[in-house]
């Protein structure tokens, strides 16, 4: 079901409309793969089993597979017929399909022995792609002209342009999967939860040695893109966030005067701009990312969730919780929402139950309007994904329930959350895994208040020492780190001193 979800989402009713997509099916079959497909559209279904009920009225059903199969196969087929046209995508992905396509026409042509259509179509797409940088296509459309220079119109030297054109942008080519591959084989070594940051930083710094040894003339958008991330990730790793700061800016203005905008890189260096603002309580350079990645992204895709999400930590982290609160709401009340599942909708239901918390203790001051009641227990129902997924996110969510079970007096069930992540922390090496140290030290604080029997004097000499330890070891720009301490845990503290 997901890879059709997947398809759905791309492919949307009017595009398939336009493409007289269900006219030209066998007769009887376009009703069912209507049906298929606005079940999955509508998020009216969340797996095969419910598809399957939905059109044959029972769970399992041979007809349902042959039903499925020919909904993606025509879907995949409408793809390759589409101009992509997101904003999210961008020109420079536009112009890569495009020129992919019609290179994938010319081989046709080239085995069907049609070498003047060849030409015709490899000598317009060979300099759009050299402008572009696209080294991939710029190799491709090379082979097709030493062949049509070879049986189309045979000229010994146009063909030994073209062999070193070849030649050339291989070498390139070979560079950008080298960097690519060098890029996953870092990926490898930020899983290893036994390594350091210190470490993490020197394996990626004796990548980008590798690859300045090896390809020191090499400069295209796709390998730029992966070397400044290896190197961005090096960065952060030793805490310099100013020079993430300072490689962001300046390639975002080299991106922007390519003659062919790439605006998906561009939108990645504002992420990251977004991401090293939150330690740095910057919020100035945060918020003008985030209005970048607004300003170039559509509306309700996944790129526009993450800026809105990061927006709001960075608005929280940086106190400005009405903001947040605000932000927040907008969100959820937007009509593109209500169809999300998973991650995107279970990370806003979260954020949601810390800023109601925040609301709760008079930290947001909503005015006349009556804020919304927040319940516990459709919040737990509606976030068993997360946790069960991703399952570090546990601990903001025993976290903010035992906040909320604190200020409604609930102690047994508040004994409840402290024994739950108890048991998470026994379980868990949270003291041994980099990014999440300060997680550690604050949940050991947390588990005082079972001894303190939640009184807020004994509760502040057993911790008395918390905030020097938290100053020790501040927050990072590690994902995992960010999204679990959701409210800075020393502004968490005094709040929930506050509240005892």
């Amino acid at each position: 079901m997901l890879e059709l979800k997947d398809l759905v989402s791309y492919v949307t009713m009017s595009r398939l409309r336009r493409l007289s997509f269900f006219y030209n099916l066998p007769k009887g079959k376009g009703t069912q793969l209507t049906a298929l497909y606005h079940a999955i559209s509508n998020n009216e279904v969340a797996d095969d089993d419910e598809a399957c009920t939905s059109l044959f009225g029972k769970k399992k059903d041979p007809r349902y597979a042959k039903v499925k199969h020919r909904l993606k196969k025509q879907l995949i087929d409408t793809v390759l017929l589409l101009e992509p046209k997101e904003k999210g995508q961008g020109d420079y992905h536009e112009i890569f399909t495009d020129l992919r396509k019609k290179l994938c026409v010319a081989d046709v042509m080239r085995r069907q022995g049609r070498y003047n259509i060849v030409y015709d179509i490899v000598s317009k797409v060979c300099e759009k792609a050299k402008e572009a940088e696209m080294a991939s296509l710029c190799l491709h459309s090379a082979d097709l002209m030493m062949t049509y220079y070879l049986f189309g119109d045979y000229k010994t030297e146009k063909r030994k342009e073209y062999i070193d054109m070849a030649r050339r942008y291989n070498h390139i080519y070979q560079a950008e999967v080298e960097c690519h591959a060098s890029y996953h084989e870092f990926l490898e070594v930020v899983e290893d939860t036994k390594l350091s940051d210190k470490d993490r930083a020197s394996f990626a710094l004796g990548l980008l040695n590798r690859l300045d040894d090896s390809f020191p003339n090499v400069s295209t958008i796709e390998y730029n893109s992966y070397y400044n991330t290896i190197k961005i990730a090096a960065k952060v790793y030793s805490a310099d966030y100013e020079s993430v700061k300072k490689i962001c800016s300046e390639q975002i203005d080299l991106l922007v005067k390519k003659p062919v905008y790439p605006r998906g890189h561009v939108r990645n260096y504002l992420f990251q701009l977004i991401n090293v603002s939150l330690p740095t309580k910057d919020f100035e350079t945060g918020k003008a990312a985030y209005e970048r990645i607004i300003s170039i992204v559509d509306v309700g895709v996944r790129p526009w969730f993450r800026a809105k999400q990061l927006y709001i930590y960075l608005a929280i982290h940086t106190s400005d919780y009405k903001l947040a609160f605000d932000t927040c709401n907008n969100v959820m009340d937007h009509r593109k929402f209500k169809n999300q599942q998973g991650e995107i909708r279970e990370r806003f239901l979260l954020l949601r139950a810390y800023l109601s918390w925040l609301r709760e203790i008079g930290e947001i001051d909503t005015g006349e309007k009556k804020p919304r009641k927040f319940r516990l227990r459709r919040f737990l129902n509606e976030v068993p994904e997360f946790s069960k997924k991703k399952r570090r996110f546990n601990i903001p969510i025993l976290v903010v329930q035992l906040l909320w079970v604190i200020i409604w007096e609930e102690y047994d069930e508040a004994e409840d959350r402290l024994r739950a992540l108890s048991r998470y922390t026994q379980r868990n090496n949270l003291r041994g895994t980099p990014g999440l140290e300060r997680t550690n030290y604050f949940l050991k604080a947390l588990a005082k208040l079972r001894s303190a029997r939640f009184n807020r004097t004994r509760f502040e000499e057993k911790t008395s020492d918390l905030l020097d330890i938290l100053a020790e070891n501040p927050s990072t720009v590690n994902p995992d780190a960010i999204e679990i301490e959701i409210v800075p845990y020393e502004t968490l503290y005094k709040l929930l001193l506050e509240q005892l």
